[in-house]
């Protein structure tokens, strides 16, 4: 998606005013649904439609509003708003760009609630200590005070349970309301390595050029490279490797922990490995940015400095190499399965 929101509206030209809304839509329903039958729904609107029909009983006008289901494309993110007027096609629609965007900010400033409670409860609290405080000099406030409150630990609690139920990395998440415990668990980490085509090139001292040496002679130096990219690692990547650099606060960031850029031997071959260390299944979603996340690192980050490091390798013939984990004509990361590498081919 565009970083930029796109509304499908129609602008009024000088308006009054907007102390009122005039069309005021209510969502009834958000129901996803599945991409295919998104399109169609938005291509042929005048179409009777299984899903509208299904859900038309949640479709009606009032003199307050029309009340109205936001279907959404499960994986584009588009929505489309309908309200049939009992009939099993789109009577009344209109198409909403970035709907899920909308429907999951929607979802915070509500859970946004829990915030207002709070502060209501501190400045409740508050009230009370300085009240049973009247007549002192000085006031003195602590945690417990505040803690003690059984107002302040549930809206505490409550807004702890939110925050840990929408990261997808942790379940089994139950309540005790009466002791004020949330109790959850964290996905195990599993490795997942990810495998690359890796490129190894040489300086040939006759011809002045650059050589490219095939994977199964480049197999023997295994050991000289991985050294390499050990001394290359700075000391922020030492616990996550390359996902220091990720930066984006969202589930992928929570799911995967770590990635760390090896080499191995796998069918006599010199190979790219990237080893990661990852809480629970990624969704195709995830695994597509990830892959992309990786490749930029190894076309244009970690990667672009890393090849440009001379590796000695105490070759006669072959003194230094340089290796390069991007090869933009033949990339791509596929998931290893369980047939574990080679490890032989060592000088």
């Amino acid at each position: 998606m565009s970083d930029k929101i796109k509304l499908d509206v129609t602008m009024k030209c000088k308006a009054d005013s907007y102390r009122q809304a005039n069309n005021l839509c209510i969502v009834e329903e958000v129901v996803p649904i599945p991409d295919a039958d998104f399109l169609e729904m938005a291509a042929y609107p005048c179409r009777d439609n299984p899903h509208i029909k299904l859900h038309k009983d949640s479709m009606y006008a009032d003199s307050i509003a029309m009340h109205c289901v936001l279907f959404i494309a499960e994986k584009q993110g588009d929505g489309f708003l309908v309200e049939s007027e009992g009939y099993d096609y789109a009577r009344y629609s209109q198409y909403i760009p970035h709907a899920a965007d909308i429907v999951a900010g929607q979802a915070i400033r509500l859970n946004g609630d829990n915030k207002n409670t709070l502060e209501t409860a501190v400045a409740g609290r508050l009230a009370d200590i300085i009240d049973e405080m009247k007549g002192a000099n000085d006031y003195c406030l602590s945690y417990e005070q505040f803690m003690s409150d059984e107002k302040i630990a549930e809206c505490v609690i409550d807004y702890a349970r939110h925050l840990i139920d929408t990261r997808s990395e942790f379940s089994g998440l139950t309540i005790d309301p009466g002791n004020g415990f949330v109790e959850f668990g964290q996905e195990e980490l599993k490795t997942v390595r990810l495998i690359s085509p890796l490129r190894v090139t040489t300086y040939d001292q006759d011809s002045g050029n650059d050589e490219n040496l095939s994977m199964t002679h480049a197999a023997c130096y295994r050991h000289y490279i991985n050294s390499a990219i050990s001394e290359y690692m700075e000391d922020e990547e030492k616990e996550r490797g390359l996902m220091h650099w990720y930066g984006e606060n969202d589930s992928l960031n929570n799911k995967v922990y770590s990635a760390f850029p090896s080499v191995e031997v796998i069918d006599r071959k010199l190979t790219g490995v990237t080893t990661l260390r990852v809480h629970g299944e990624l969704t195709n979603e995830e695994q597509n940015a990830l892959n992309n996340y990786l490749s930029g690192q190894y076309s244009d980050g970690w990667g672009e400095g890393f090849e440009q490091r001379e590796i000695e390798t105490g070759d006669r013939d072959c003194p230094e190499i340089y290796v390069s984990f991007w090869n933009p004509e033949d990339f791509e990361f596929t998931v290893e399965d369980e047939q574990q590498p080679e490890q032989g081919l060592s000088m």
